[in-house]
């Protein structure tokens, strides 16, 4: 706390997204129990006290449900690491990236060429490619990738 703001902040703040979004997903669906206590979607250390919030981001211990995938877990554990310097991202973006999360599942290089060939685009019709799109039909998103 009072350390100033530095990138580590935004990987905290990704890191309570991502648990709000994964962590408060239903799981085990008909099966009510135990496990609800993680399907509210609030953020890990919520509370209507701010300085109860502040003492809970300090000290509590994160919780996840029994059946949260390793990936996930250790992703978001190391986003909400308290100690900015040891918490994933510290060391650039590229640290995140290589977490097994996204290295399993995203080809990095095959988006940096999309996106870099989509942009092209744009800069030789003179306009960005989406912008087209909504004057020609303002719902097509297969005309916007197949002009990429």
């Amino acid at each position: 706390m009072n350390q100033g703001y530095t990138k580590t902040v935004d990987w905290w703040t990704l890191g309570v997204l991502l648990y709000e979004m994964m962590v408060s997903r239903p799981r085990n669906p008909g099966i009510f129990g135990t496990d609800m206590v993680f399907q509210t979607g609030l953020p890990p250390f919520y509370d209507e006290d701010v300085n109860v919030m502040y003492q809970r981001i300090v000290s509590d211990p994160l919780l996840f449900p029994q059946d949260m995938p390793h990936d996930e877990m250790t992703l978001i554990t190391g986003l909400l690491q308290r100690d900015p310097s040891k918490r994933l991202g510290s060391n650039g973006a590229e640290e995140i990236k290589r977490h097994p999360f996204f290295s399993k599942h995203i080809d990095w290089h095959r988006y940096v060429v999309h996106f870099l060939r989509c942009m092209h685009t744009g800069m030789l019709t003179g306009r960005h490619p989406l912008q087209a799109d909504r004057k020609e039909n303002p719902t097509s998103i297969q005309a916007y990738r197949r002009k990429c």
